[in-house]
């Protein structure tokens, strides 16, 4: 038998690129999974968005303050309206008024007392590391203390090598996409590119690593099979 046919005999059965996908990130996801609960998180994969947001609004049943950081993963989830129409009282100041308004200012305060904070991440490693960069803090606050629980969603776009991996995604992917995407006039969303050290301004101004879950914080993270946010 020529070298080609053996190979080829030794292959399993091929799946369609979608169902690769698939199992490719179960498998990826699953390593991040069983790293997060060694470090004192409950942890869950969901295949879909759909599935989680169902387990969030049965999370969210029982409070009546409801925190959303900055993030497009959650708006992408949709689960903000079905809250609002429940009743719920949501903090979310991307819908509130402007920055240099007082009341926004009171809307991220909100976030550090409420009963339930939902938000994503930046970048997740390998070791169950979580990573964030921010620009005026309330989110990576908010993830660490404060709140009676904390519900983080971070799509398989996010799974990092290491912490440096993770830094420059954010750097490099996360934050000119988030100018773009806000308008904000910073110059990585104005050329693409990471310039931290040029005047003007910036949006990666405080850097937060989760190296094990905080002590007296009750946090969720929930690791979904979908690219979902920058």
């Amino acid at each position: 038998m020529m070298a080609k046919e053996k190979v080829l005999k030794a292959r399993g059965e091929e799946v369609p690129p979608d169902e690769a996908k698939k199992r490719f990130w179960e498998k990826q996801g699953q390593r991040v999974i069983d790293a997060l609960r060694k470090k004192g998180y409950e942890a869950e994969y969901f295949y879909t968005a759909e599935e989680v947001a169902k387990r969030i609004l049965k999370i969210a049943s029982s409070a009546k303050e409801v925190g959303v950081g900055g993030s497009v993963t959650m708006r992408e989830l949709k689960v903000m309206d079905v809250l609002r129409e429940q009743g719920k009282n949501v903090h979310d100041h991307w819908i509130k008024p402007p920055p240099d308004d007082p009341a926004n200012m009171r809307v991220r305060m909100a976030h550090l007392v409420c009963d339930l904070f939902l938000t994503s991440t930046n970048a997740i490693t390998l070791k169950g590391e979580l990573v964030n960069i921010d620009g005026g803090g309330n989110r990576t606050n908010a993830m660490t203390f404060g709140p009676k629980k904390v519900v983080v969603v971070a799509g398989v776009n996010k799974i990092v090598r290491d912490i440096d991996e993770g830094i420059r995604r954010i750097h490099e992917v996360a934050a000119p996409l988030r100018a773009l995407q806000s308008g904000f006039p910073t110059l990585c969303g104005e050329t693409g590119f990471c310039s931290p050290h040029k005047p003007g301004l910036h949006i990666c101004c405080i850097t937060s690593i989760l190296e094990r879950k905080p002590l007296s914080t009750d946090i969720s993270i929930y690791l979904v099979g979908e690219v979902l946010g920058f």
